[in-house]
């Protein structure tokens, strides 16, 4: 892979113990299990009056879920933060019946997660000095041979990227809305094929997809679900090229097990994804081509 030719990505780091909490209720509301037993049980009923509170907007959970943890970063009281979300998922005015509800819902859900999660923001840096390390070292070259292999206008030019306290043992997710990704800080490596700084990579270089110029034919909410698996095998790829792990049908197997959470409709085996990648190298035909070609691919119900 060649020198870096695109300009660095302007990364600002987070610890915010408010997006910890409410990614700990996102994993529960997509189903994803939580490290700890006590803390879902903790989270369990809590989540449980979340929900006719989202069910109530007429919305899928997964629109709420999109603005939670990355607003939950940037507003400093859980009023404002019922308030955005509220307007967000009701629209203007519509939700104002829920905001006591939420808002006093909204701080249940942190004194639970610091009676269970007493980690204070300062060890969660410390923590990541190891991520920081590797970002430094690698995640600018990564994301850059990630272009050539995409384009170059598929990465962004910033991210925040909201370190988290690590309650699934390893795990992150991008947020297309606010050009954040929450990532945890672990402290081992969750496999041994596969470095934290490859995911961290893999969710920034999602970032830039929900621009119109690459949706093409496909709904948005589709495409939260495509765009990481198509991501997946670019990153793979430019992490080999640094001699940082392999790129071959092993280990995106094992990316999309540990990485990867999509719908039952989609059929995210390796199989069909890395054939639509040694195609797409082939032919490297336009991304939003190559997207569209990988919706219907894994689409289930269309053969």
């Amino acid at each position: 892979m060649g020198s870096r030719s695109m300009p660095d990505v302007e990364i600002h780091w987070q610890v915010n113990s408010s997006a910890g909490c409410f990614h700990t209720a996102e994993c529960l509301l997509r189903g994803e299990p939580l490290q700890s037993e006590a803390l879902a049980e903790a989270f369990a009923p809590l989540v449980d009056r979340l929900r006719p509170i989202i069910d109530a907007s007429g919305l899928p959970a997964g629109t709420f879920l999109t603005h939670l943890v990355p607003l939950s970063a940037q507003l400093e009281s859980n009023r404002p933060l019922a308030t955005a979300l509220l307007a967000k998922t009701f629209g203007p005015r519509n939700g104002e019946g829920y905001l006591s509800q939420l808002t006093n819902l909204l701080s249940e859900f942190e004194r639970t997660y610091e009676q269970h999660v007493p980690s204070p923001a300062e060890q969660l840096a410390e923590s990541a000095a190891g991520l920081r390390q590797h970002w430094n070292a690698w995640g600018q070259t990564m994301l850059a041979g990630i272009a050539q292999l995409i384009e170059p206008e598929a990465i962004v030019e910033s991210a925040r990227v909201l370190l988290l306290s690590p309650v699934c043992s390893g795990g992150g997710r991008a947020y297309f809305l606010y050009n954040s990704v929450g990532i945890e800080v672990v402290a081992t490596e969750p496999t041994g094929q596969l470095l934290e700084i490859v995911r961290l990579c893999w969710l920034i270089a999602q970032l830039n997809a929900d621009l119109p110029m690459y949706q093409g034919e496909i709904h948005r909410d589709r495409l939260v679900e495509i765009v990481p698996l198509a991501m997946l095998p670019a990153a793979l790829t430019a992490a080999s090229e640094l001699g940082l792990t392999k790129c071959d049908k092993a280990t995106l197997s094992v990316a999309l097990e540990n990485w990867v959470r999509v719908s039952s409709e989609l059929n995210s085996t390796s199989d069909p994804l890395w054939n639509w990648w040694e195609t797409y190298i082939k032919r490297k035909p336009r991304w939003p081509v190559a997207l569209a070609a990988l919706d219907k691919l894994l689409r289930a119900d269309e053969a």
